[in-house]
C-alpha cells in the first residue's frame, strides 16, 4: 500500500492562494483588497489590447484607467483590428492560468514578478493617460510588484505569484460572465459588440466563445497546479 504523496511546494502555494482568495471575496472585512486587484486585472486587459496593437503593426493612443471604478478604455490605431479587440479578455484569462499552472518554483516566481513589474512600468510610462488615480494606482502595483520581485523570498515570492494569478482568473472569469450578460441585453459598448459590428456575428457569440476558451484555459491551468496529470501511472 502506497503512502500518500507530500505536496509540492507549487501544490502548497496554490492551496494557499485558493483559500486567501476565497477569504478576500467572501469575508466582509477583506473585501475593500478587492478594489486594487480589480485594476490589476483592468491593467492586463486594457495591457493586452495595446500589446496586441503594436504586435500586429499598429500603434496605441492611450490607456485610460478609471480609480475609482476599476473601468478601462485603450485607443489604438491600426494593426489587425480583430485580433485586437479580442485580446483583452483572452489576454487576461491567459497571464492569469499562465501565473497559477506554470510559475512552479520561486525563482520564476520571482521572474514572473520582475516581468509584471516591467510590464505595468511599461504601459503605464508609456500610454496610461487621463485619470490621475488610475494613473497612480497603475504606477503603484509596478512598484509594489518590484518590491515584491526585490525582497520575497522561497514560498513567500511563490504564494504571491500563486495569489495574483487566482485573482487574475477569478477577475477575468467574473468579467466574461458580465460581459455576457450585457451582450444578451444588446449594449454596444464592449470589445464583443466591437467585434460583433465588424464582423456580423452576435456579440453573444463571441462573449460566449470568449468565456468557454476562459473556462477550458482555467479548468487546464489549476489542474496543472493541483497536480493532476492526465498520464496513467
Amino acid at each position: 500500500m502506497q503512502s500518500p504523496r507530500a505536496l509540492s511546494l507549487q501544490q502548497r502555494a496554490f492551496c494557499a492562494a485558493c483559500a486567501a482568495s476565497a477569504a478576500v471575496w467572501f469575508l466582509p472585512w477583506l473585501q475593500g483588497m478587492l478594489a486594487p486587484l480589480v485594476v490589476f486585472n483592468t491593467i492586463v486587459h486594457e495591457g493586452a489590447h495595446a500589446l496586441a496593437a503594436v504586435a500586429t503593426g499598429g500603434s496605441v493612443r492611450s490607456i485610460g484607467i478609471a480609480g475609482g471604478t476599476g473601468n478601462g478604455v485603450t485607443l489604438t490605431q491600426g494593426g489587425v483590428w480583430w485580433i485586437v479587440v479580442s485580446a483583452g479578455y483572452l489576454g487576461a484569462t491567459a497571464l492569469g492560468v499562465w501565473m497559477v499552472g506554470w510559475v512552479a518554483r520561486p525563482p520564476q516566481a520571482r521572474r514572473a514578478l520582475w516581468a509584471l513589474c516591467l510590464l505595468f512600468a511599461a504601459l503605464t510610462l508609456l500610454w496610461v493617460r487621463g485619470d490621475a488615480l488610475g494613473w497612480a494606482l497603475a504606477a503603484l502595483w509596478s512598484v509594489g510588484l518590484g518590491l515584491a520581485a526585490r525582497f520575497l523570498q522561497g514560498m513567500a515570492a511563490l504564494f504571491l505569484v500563486q495569489f495574483l494569478g487566482v485573482q487574475q482568473c477569478l477577475q477575468s472569469v467574473q468579467s466574461l460572465l458580465v460581459l455576457g450578460g450585457i451582450s444578451a441585453q444588446g449594449h454596444t459598448t464592449n470589445d464583443a459588440a466591437i467585434l460583433a459590428e465588424g464582423t456580423g456575428v452576435p456579440a453573444l457569440f463571441w462573449a460566449l466563445l470568449w468565456t468557454v476558451l476562459g473556462f477550458w484555459a482555467l479548468w487546464i491551468g489549476f489542474r496543472r497546479a493541483a497536480g493532476v496529470r492526465s498520464e496513467r501511472s
